[in-house]
């Protein structure tokens, strides 16, 4: 039993990554295929993108992201 104890603390103390749910959203809706200048590529409207309320979710959430949480070096260098 005390194992189990200090197996559940530690696990609950550890940091948690940022949730990219909203990031995932936001491709699906607003990335498309497209064609500019005979070149397929993925397009994005960015002025539709810049008024989804999803949008603004993802960047508040972002904002409000304590960067202490990041641990590793790649983490702080995506920042």
């Amino acid at each position: 039993m005390p194992a189990f104890f200090l197996f559940f603390t530690f696990s609950s103390t550890q940091a948690k990554a940022f949730e990219f749910s909203d990031w995932d959203i936001l491709l699906k809706k607003h990335v498309k295929p497209g064609l500019v200048d005979g070149i397929s590529l993925n397009t994005v409207v960015y002025g539709k993108l810049r008024l989804d309320p999803v949008f603004h979710r993802l960047e508040n959430n972002l904002k409000l992201f304590p960067l202490s949480k990041l641990r590793t070096n790649q983490e702080k260098l995506a920042q």
